[in-house]
């Protein structure tokens, strides 16, 4: 298994084109998902009537990021945490309460952050594993790419098949070094066999998630968060040989991060935040002083 660096070009949430969302065969669908477009998409979520498309929201008017449970967001260290607005709600970020991840590369493109209230959603199941990475003998999993562009559009879906995982992301003009799988945009060759995908993340995605279904398990998981599109030059894990330039995005995989965002996930959930409860605080003896001086 190869292990590369890339530098990736553009930030999903900073491209210099029209920002917009989950891009598939060239068009952006703003309806949620049924199980006519993805199979199972409507079980295996913890609750009736919740799926994947409940979980993405925007963050501060521009990007993405993931409620995953316990009053805790999940996005992309590049975007921070802000107002988020999810599943018809609008929660405010704790100050003080965002949490960054790293490993023995160093600070991950990858932050949770609390919210003051949350919405009535069961936490999301975080993969074990790493995707399967597309080889001469499998398509890769697939997986369901969700995220709000900055253009106005809302919430937006695609899916592809991953081509990569386990490479190490540098994005440009950031100190930021994530463990992401990759996915291909367009077709991605080994040897007589290809992989042909047609979504992408585009401006504004950064932040948002990536599912992946465990037919094991019969639930879906939240398998990456989106980071960036741009272009390398790549080649397939078991045909390292068979060297392509290529466009593709780029999620943090959270298999590698599972241990520490469980940890953050079990920390309890929002508590008022100082100045809250100094104000209530003040309120009680100013309410106290009146009395007395009406005794």
């Amino acid at each position: 298994m190869i292990r590369a660096i890339l530098s990736i070009l553009f930030l999903a949430a900073l491209l210099l084109i029209p920002a917009r969302a989950v891009q598939m065969n060239g068009s952006f669908d703003t309806t949620a998902p049924t199980n006519s477009d993805i199979a199972n998409w409507t079980t295996g979520w913890g609750a009736p009537g919740v799926t994947g498309w409940n979980y993405v929201g925007q963050i501060g008017g521009g990007a993405s990021g993931v409620y995953v449970g316990n009053g805790w967001v999940m996005t992309a260290a590049h975007v921070g945490a802000g107002t988020f607005v999810v599943d018809g709600g609008t929660y405010l970020a704790v100050p003080g309460s965002t949490r960054s991840i790293s490993d023995s590369n160093g600070t991950a493109d990858l932050v949770l952050f609390q919210i003051a209230t949350s919405p009535t959603l069961p936490p999301l199941t975080l993969s074990l594993n790493p995707p399967t990475a597309f080889s001469q003998t499998q398509p890769g999993s697939s997986v369901v790419m969700l995220g709000f562009g900055s253009g106005g559009l809302g919430e937006t879906w695609g899916v592809d098949h991953v081509s990569l995982t386990n490479i190490l992301i540098n994005p440009q003009s950031t100190s930021y070094f994530s463990n992401d799988f990759i996915t291909v945009n367009g077709t991605f060759n080994d040897g007589a066999a290809n992989s042909i995908n047609n979504s992408t993340l585009v401006g504004g995605d950064s932040g948002g998630a990536d599912f992946l279904f465990n037919a094991t398990t019969q639930t879906w998981e939240l398998t990456g968060i989106n980071e960036v599109t741009g272009s390398g030059t790549l080649s397939p894990q078991d045909n390292p040989g068979d060297v392509q330039s290529v466009t593709l995005s780029g999620m943090v995989q959270v298999n590698t991060y599972q241990s520490q965002i469980q940890s953050i996930m079990a920390s309890d959930a929002p508590e008022p935040a100082t100045w809250v409860l100094f104000s209530v605080g003040l309120v009680c003896l100013w309410l106290c002083f009146l009395r007395r001086r009406s005794v």
